[in-house]
Formats: structure tokens, sequence, C-alpha cells
């Protein structure tokens, strides 16, 4: 649930199941918004799971860890719905995804995958610390 929440369409638009209403394409393939943002995004960065926890890791100062632990998991609800508006701001129905949609959401993607492992690092630390 805590990674879950960091997916910000699963915190996105009831009326639209979180974008898997919303009909796009991913390098021309047919696919919806939820799609692209579970899956399509992550894999078009073609890292190992590995890979990425390394890579996302190595760039995170302990003081950047620190603020990514802070709040409360309505705060990180409400943090991902946020970027669930900007996503829907920046995507039409019918809209053909690419390269230039990979760039303008990379940072956003890494950023909620990194506070994702930060912050369930801290419940389960928590939990069983």
């Amino acid at each position: 649930m805590i990674g879950d929440m960091h997916m910000p369409l699963h915190v996105g638009r009831d009326e639209d199941m979180g974008g898997n209403k919303i009909q796009v394409s991913w390098f021309d393939r047919p696919t919806n918004l939820h799609r692209v943002w579970d899956e399509h995004l992550i894999d078009f960065q073609q890292y190992s799971y590995t890979e990425y926890a390394n890579n996302l890791h190595r760039v995170t100062s302990a003081a950047r860890a620190q603020e990514i632990r802070k709040g409360s998991i309505a705060d990180w609800m409400w943090e991902s719905h946020v970027l669930s508006d900007k996503i829907y701001d920046r995507t039409n129905p019918g809209d053909k995804l690419s390269y230039r949609y990979n760039f303008l959401f990379v940072d956003d993607l890494n950023g909620q995958l990194l506070k994702g492992g930060v912050r369930l690092a801290k419940v389960l630390n928590e939990i069983f610390g």
C-alpha cells in the first residue's frame, strides 16, 4: 500500500478509474494512461529492479532521505494526488506518448519511486525496528 500510493494515478480521479479509462498510445501501441504510469514509463528506463534501486539510492543524500520521511501517510497520498493533477493537465485522451512524455515526467517518476522506497523503509523500521 505504501508503494502503491506513490503511483500518482492510484490516487487520481475516481471517474476515470485512475486513468484506466483514458485511452492513449505509447510508442504507437494502444494502452491507457494508468498502464503508462504503472508499467510503460518504468520499463522504458531499461533498468533491472536492482539497477533502478541502486541508481535512486546513489542520488539520495542522507538529508534528502530525512526530508522524504517527514509527514503522515495522508500527506504522502496528497502529494501523489497533486502530481496526478499535473499528469491529467498534460495528458489528453488519444495522445500519442513517446520520448517527449518520458522527458516531461521521468524526474517525477523517479522521485515517486524514491519516495515510495524511503517511506516504505521508514514504516517497516517503525514496525520491526
